[in-house]
């Protein structure tokens, strides 16, 4: 699959020397304007930034950018604006995140992909030589630096007590193994402010697949603007109404 950029932006009617800056507002017209089938997501980009590059070469060496671009259905990254980081000729990224062991370059393309190894350049891309990506640099959400960043979860507040929050019980049994509060009684009114938001905006993968039940329970305690407004569109997305609301025990 590859995407003629100069095409693609007479199709969304917006000059390509005017994109930087712009990453998630081109993405959503690429999906808008049917350059591709897919659903803009916004994130970090945590890959490099060229010292040169316009806008952002003065953020170099910070340990992300905020950045959009276009998920497909099957995984696959559509990048229209990835070029800007890499201070590269435009060109539209397309990939999807290591699945084995193979060594990929920083440009997000295989070794073969650079004629067969190191120190050449890549037949896909402006990059000239390869450098070996130990990170896949898409981080929908942010959720890596969330990761990172993680505080140790909040006591009880006995003043600040959120009535409205009734999860399920295996929904309640994760938040409270969370919190590591796990108490053989423990009423579901025993939930103070700090304690929801806290679970708010722990990284999506610490829900597993409970993420999209434990989204829906704080939005009934009124709680839904805690939760990081990309995270919720990506259980919406992955998870929907398949689970609908389980009974309470």
């Amino acid at each position: 699959m590859k995407i003629d950029i100069g095409k693609a932006a007479k199709k969304i009617g917006i000059p390509m020397r005017s994109w930087a800056g712009r990453c998630y507002e081109i993405a959503c017209l690429f999906v808008e304007k049917g350059v591709v089938q897919g659903t803009p997501v916004y994130g970090h980009w945590l890959g490099k930034v060229d010292p040169k590059a316009q806008k952002f070469g003065e953020r170099s060496g910070l340990p992300f950018q905020h950045h959009g671009w276009v998920l497909m259905k099957n995984g696959t990254v559509v990048d229209p604006t990835r070029w800007v980081f890499e201070n590269a000729k435009p060109y539209v990224f397309i990939g999807k995140p290591p699945t084995d062991d193979r060594e990929t370059c920083t440009c997000g393309h295989r070794d073969e992909d650079h004629e067969g190894g190191f120190f050449c350049p890549c037949s896909r891309c402006d990059c000239q030589d390869f450098a070996l990506n130990v990170l896949w640099p898409y981080d929908e959400g942010g959720n890596r630096w969330k990761s990172a960043m993680r505080s140790p979860p909040p006591p009880f507040n006995p003043d600040k007590v959120v009535e409205k929050f009734n999860p399920p019980p295996e929904v309640f049994a994760h938040c409270r193994m969370l919190l590591k509060q796990v108490t053989k009684v423990m009423q579901e009114s025993h939930w103070s402010t700090e304690q929801l938001f806290w679970i708010a905006n722990l990284p999506y993968e610490d829900h597993g697949g409970l993420v999209h039940e434990v989204y829906q329970a704080l939005a009934e305690a009124d709680l839904e603007a805690a939760v990081p407004i990309d995270n919720r569109r990506r259980a919406k997305r992955e998870y929907g109404d398949q689970h609908g609301r389980r009974k309470r025990g």
